[in-house]
């Protein structure tokens, strides 16, 4: 009798513990439970959106291997409209670029790498956007408007290439003493033989003492 009113005793407890906190960890299971479906859903719904932005860049890759580019750009805006986050609507701004510099169109390549710099949410292609973008704008003979987007050149791995740039677009303006100073600190940024020896020849052209290549 002593066991049977132990359990007795120990199920009055669970029932009063239940009446007490039951509703509340009930609660919280369901809702730990909506948590996580929710979650699988919104993973679910992201990794749609991801398969169908690569589809839609594949495609645009294959109109231009056909000659298509008005199919290329209509996919381009498309990723644009409907995955503007995604790393492929970058990726096709960059190939309809290439595309259009290859027409020598420069109007339609800024346009396309515009787009690309305005969209931050990827660093590493942000920075090679900036990159290109100046370029195209400079050969366009938009100097200034290459400089704003040149500066100010990024540290890491592409810092030489923006102070060639912004070398480059000196010497456009006629500005040898701020095209000197921009090749040196390329020179001082660059490690690798032949950008090395292009950006000493630079310097050369302006008569300008040649840094000891490393």
């Amino acid at each position: 009798m002593v066991g049977y009113r132990s359990e007795e005793e120990q199920m009055d407890q669970i029932r009063h513990w239940w009446k007490e906190y039951g509703r509340s960890v009930f609660a919280g299971v369901i809702i730990a439970l909506v948590g996580l479906f929710g979650w699988q859903q919104w993973q679910g719904y992201q990794d749609r959106q991801q398969l169908a932005a690569s589809a839609a860049y594949q495609a645009l890759i294959a109109d231009l291997g056909d000659g298509n580019t008005a199919a290329a750009q209509n996919r381009a805006e498309q990723l644009r409209s409907k995955h503007a986050d995604s790393l492929y609507a970058v990726l096709a701004a960059f190939q309809m670029a290439h595309q259009y510099l290859s027409r020598n169109d420069l109007q339609a390549a800024a346009k396309e790498l515009r787009w690309a710099v305005d969209h931050k949410e990827l660093p590493a292609f942000h920075t090679i956007a900036r990159l290109r973008l100046g370029r195209v704008l400079l050969g366009a003979n938009e100097a200034k408007a290459a400089l704003k987007v040149a500066q100010p050149a990024p540290k890491g791995p592409f810092a030489g290439q923006f102070q060639e740039l912004i070398g480059d677009i000196h010497v456009a303006q006629s500005d040898q003493a701020a095209a000197i100073k921009a090749y040196r600190a390329a020179l001082a940024a660059e490690t690798a033989g032949l950008r090395r020896g292009l950006i000493q020849a630079k310097l050369n052209d302006l008569g300008s003492a040649v840094e000891p290549a490393l």
